[in-house]
């Protein structure tokens, strides 16, 4: 069978209507979380003309919205995942792990915009880079269609990187973690803790060991999703590779606005976390997302990660998926309640 018929009998190659709704999703992104912060604010509103439910009613649909589109995102990739892939479908693949990180990403391009002071313009800014996205996506096809090139990663950096991954979530992410689930139980306990990890992860010998495994992998990780796109995946295989760049995309943000907040005299603490004296409800609304899905990312990377390895050591395939599957969901559950905790519920 030729690649040309494969791709005839893929439901993502088959229908670019797909895609084109994948880029409208994306371009709307900005415009769905304006929504969702002017029904965040109306929820707070005493003297609102309409009830509170209508409001409320905005808030779940307008996030549900919101996170449709790194759902999208999952299917658009697993409906290239069929070899060979040719060269646009690879593409295609990858532009869909993009719109899996689009939280993620928005976040960052407003910080960049603020950076050099384009605040102002940061949705036109938005909207022109992926309208370049989308030239490519249509446009950039062979003369001729071709079996895309498989990409390599040095054999021995799954290894580093895996234990990069869990060196970090021993020395600071657990810890971080658990500090911000810690604020269900009330701001006083989650300062506390706070300012006792602080003496830890900020010291002069921990924080650029931190910083440095970080970059690292955001590095590694990016090299390894570059190949493993190129291969056969199953569905947890393209949740590994999805979640990965969405980590880097978090890495990436998070590290520089926190170090441009600190640069600045500003504390990097709790408040700064949930946009006070507003709230993300009613303000930096677009970190609701970005925050949810970081964590739980991070936790369901780590369950696909473990599942190499206990396949690996010859563990049964649906024993090593129901793991990660159960820690995927624990993830989801984690990312829950820290959020509920930075939108103010205390136990």
């Amino acid at each position: 069978m030729t690649i040309a018929t494969q791709e005839t009998a893929s439901p993502f190659a088959a229908s670019r209507r797909t895609v084109a709704v994948i880029i409208a999703g994306i371009l709307a992104y900005p415009f769905l979380l304006q929504f969702f912060r002017l029904a965040g604010r109306a929820t707070g509103d005493a003297g609102m003309a309409w009830p509170s439910v209508v409001a409320w009613t905005g808030v779940v649909l307008f996030m549900a919205l919101a996170f449709a589109l790194p759902i999208m995102g999952f299917f658009l990739a697993r409906a290239s995942s069929e070899l060979p892939l040719s060269e646009q479908a690879l593409f295609q693949r990858r532009a869909a792990h993009l719109a899996f990180a689009t939280p993620s990403l928005y976040v960052a391009a407003g910080g960049y915009a603020g950076l050099v002071k384009l605040s102002a313009q940061e949705t036109l800014l938005w909207i022109g880079l992926w309208l370049a996205v989308a030239a490519l996506l249509f446009w950039r096809t062979p003369a001729r269609e071709r079996a895309a090139a498989t990409a390599g990663a040095p054999s021995w950096l799954p290894v580093v990187h895996g234990s990069v991954a869990a060196a970090l979530v021993l020395i600071f992410l657990a810890g971080h973690l658990t500090n911000h689930l810690s604020a269900l139980l009330g701001l006083e306990v989650q300062r506390a803790i706070m300012h006792t990890l602080r003496l830890w992860y900020r010291s002069s010998l921990v924080q650029p060991i931190l910083v440095a495994g970080f970059l690292f992998m955001i590095g590694s990780g990016l090299l390894l999703a570059r190949a493993r796109t190129t291969t056969y995946t199953d569905r947890l295989g393209t949740l590994q590779t999805l979640t990965g760049i969405y980590l880097a995309a978090f890495l990436f943000s998070h590290l520089t606005s926190a170090f441009s907040a600190r640069s600045r005299g500003i504390d990097t603490d709790w408040l700064w976390a949930t946009s006070a004296p507003e709230g993300l409800l009613a303000g930096y609304v677009r970190l609701i997302p970005h925050y949810t899905l970081g964590v739980a990312c991070l936790i369901t990377h780590l369950g696909c990660g473990l599942r190499v390895i206990l396949l690996h050591h010859g563990v049964a395939r649906r024993t090593a998926d129901r793991i990660a599957w159960s820690i995927a969901a624990g993830g989801a559950l984690l990312a829950s309640l820290i959020m509920a905790g930075m939108l103010g519920l205390r136990l």
